[in-house]
């Protein structure tokens, strides 16, 4: 995927700049936009892109598929496709065409609502470290214990030999 920028204000420069968005990020703007754009239950990819281009963010309709496929494997949207006839006007030729037509599922809504997939990451992200440090602490408690055995089977072996001396010294 090609990374997209959307411009925002510095606040500390006062220059306008642009951030580019991750594919989690623009994935995020597209399941955010058809959430708040509720009022129409199904959009067609065309209105998806005039839509996101009103919020500042420009993404090019191939990928904007792309990110439709992948909100449709994760049960976040549906696809239903439906076909329109056309007429060309001189030959009267009829034509029939497949328009996709996209909306949320509730799993979708609540998935955004949720943060969406940069909060999903974050969230994985901060387990993978809970998970790392478990296994260094685990590690470094091994490492305590291994030494604490060694020192016990010292103390164990010089205390042995304290005693045979003592019962040697005794006949």
């Amino acid at each position: 995927m090609r990374a997209i920028s959307i411009p925002y204000l510095n606040l500390r420069t006062g220059v306008i700049a642009k951030k580019v968005l991750t594919p989690l990020e623009r994935l995020d703007k597209v399941i955010t936009y058809l959430n708040e754009n509720l009022i129409r239950p199904v959009h067609t990819l065309m209105e998806i892109s005039m839509g996101l281009k009103k919020e500042k963010t420009e993404i090019e309709n191939s990928e904007l598929l792309l990110i439709l496929n992948k909100l449709e494997q994760d049960k976040f949207i549906e696809v239903e496709n439906r076909e329109a006839k056309h007429t060309t006007a001189p030959d009267k030729e009829e034509i029939i065409t497949i328009e996709s037509y996209f909306s949320i599922t509730f799993e979708g809504r609540l998935f955004n609502q949720e943060g969406g997939y940069a909060r999903k990451k974050a969230r994985e992200d901060i387990e993978l470290n809970r998970l790392k440090t478990l296994e260094q602490n685990e590690r470094k408690q091994a490492k305590g214990l291994v030494f604490l055995q060694i020192i016990i089977a010292i103390g164990t072996a010089i205390a042995s030999f304290y005693y045979i001396l003592e019962i040697i010294k005794d006949f």
